[in-house]
C-alpha cells in the first residue's frame, strides 16, 4: 500500500489505512466466545497471518 486509504464496510467499523504505519492486530468474538483457547486454533491463526505477511510484504513485530 503506497497511499492512505479510508475504507468503510457494511458490518465493520470504518478504517483509515496509512501507508507504512504499524497496526495492532486484535479481535473480539460474538458473545465473547474464546475461540483461541485451543493451541491448534492459535497455530492456524498464526499461519493465516504469515500468509498475509508474505503476500503483502508485511513485517510482524512481537
Amino acid at each position: 500500500m503506497n497511499t492512505d486509504q479510508y475504507k468503510t464496510y457494511a458490518h465493520n467499523p470504518p478504517h483509515l489505512f496509512i501507508a507504512n504505519a504499524k497496526y495492532w492486530v486484535s479481535a473480539s468474538a460474538y458473545s465473547h466466545n474464546n475461540y483461541f483457547k485451543k493451541a491448534a486454533i492459535k497455530t492456524k491463526m498464526i499461519e493465516i497471518l504469515q500468509i498475509g505477511r508474505q503476500k503483502y510484504n508485511w513485517t510482524i513485530d512481537d
